[in-house]
């Protein structure tokens, strides 16, 4: 797992400057060559879409943190030009010297986020219990040579480290969905040989928006700032209620 700074200069100028400075990333056997030299049009899509992206201040204040809304407007904005979500249908069929050929077993099905050609694409930005099924997905498709590289969307630990301020931080911060929680298991082999290119999402994305809220909204999100000021209060004087 190559950080994209310990890339030799060739490699990492592949990526736009924007995108080496706003975003996290971190390859798996050479994902970002790969997939720049197989899928010329996929990875300028990717790298433009990317490059549009933006994490509204106002989904963090009201407890979304940057999670679905910014994953729903990622995922709408690569349908939009030709990107789709995708199922897989595996079988395996066993076939005995001797015996009679079995009937094949139909295996269960397979699901990506966005798929175009031979890449696939995974948003991960709320559960990080499903990087082992996400890395599994890959390393089944890669296996079944339906795809060449694999790219993962997810949360940077320096997003969520700079909205501590932020109602429901305490719950955001524990969250697995966060690159530092996906890189052991990329390491461990939970990808298999298949390419990855992990992305992570920084605080250099993160925008000032007037979007209306209801007034509830409102109050439920100072609520809960005010309960997470409390708790940080009582970690750092080492006194509980």
């Amino acid at each position: 797992m190559a950080h994209v700074r310990e890339l030799p200069r060739p490699i990492r100028r592949l990526y736009p400057r924007f995108i080496r400075d706003c975003y996290e990333i971190c390859e798996w056997r050479h994902g970002g060559l790969i997939l720049s030299q197989t899928s010329p049009v996929e990875w300028s899509e990717l790298m433009a879409e990317l490059s549009n992206l933006r994490v509204r201040r106002s989904d963090i204040v009201l407890g979304n943190l940057g999670g679905r809304p910014t994953g729903r407007r990622f995922i709408g904005q690569m349908t939009a030009i030709g990107w789709r979500p995708a199922t897989f249908a595996t079988e395996v069929r066993i076939v005995p010297n001797e015996l009679p050929v079995l009937p094949p077993y139909q295996a269960p099905t397979i699901a990506v986020a966005l798929h175009k050609g031979r890449v696939a694409v995974e948003v991960e930005c709320d559960d990080g219990g499903s990087y082992p099924r996400a890395l599994h997905t890959f390393r089944t498709l890669f296996d079944r040579e339906a795809i060449d590289v694999s790219v993962v969307i997810t949360r940077s630990d320096d997003l969520m480290e700079s909205h501590r301020d932020l109602s429901r931080w305490d719950s955001f911060w524990r969250s697995e969905a966060k690159m530092t929680k996906m890189h052991p298991l990329i390491r461990a082999g939970a990808a298999g040989g298949c390419p990855v290119v992990a992305i992570g999402v920084t605080r250099a994305l993160v925008v000032r928006d007037e979007v209306a809220a209801r007034p509830e909204e409102v109050a439920l999100a100072d609520l809960l700032e005010r309960i997470s000021a409390i708790r940080r209060a009582e970690e750092r004087d080492g006194t509980t209620l």
